[in-house]
């Protein structure tokens, strides 16, 4: 990214699926945010933040709040021009 820079997001993404017989309704809800701030011109520090969210509504029964919160700090080096090595560790 480069020495001293920052680049933050947030973004969302709502997925539905239909089952046939038994009919079955799926629905994904996923919510990413993230940060990351340059220290050198070849190193890289990171944050992730996911919310994953799912919803099943199957003849006349709904069941939701099934949600996973994933944490992931991140570490980016540049070994040379056109290689890096990224490590990411989630829990």
């Amino acid at each position: 990214m480069g020495t001293l820079t920052f680049e933050a997001g947030l973004s969302g993404s709502q997925r539905f699926d239909s089952f046939g017989f038994p009919k079955q309704e799926y629905e994904t809800v996923t919510i990413p945010a993230y940060a990351r701030l340059g220290i050198w011109n070849n190193l890289d520090l990171g944050l992730t933040f996911s919310s994953i969210n799912h919803r099943l509504k199957k003849e006349g029964a709904r069941y939701e709040g099934s949600a996973v919160g994933i944490f992931s700090p991140e570490l980016k080096w540049e070994i040379l021009e056109n290689v890096s090595l990224l490590g990411i560790f989630t829990f």
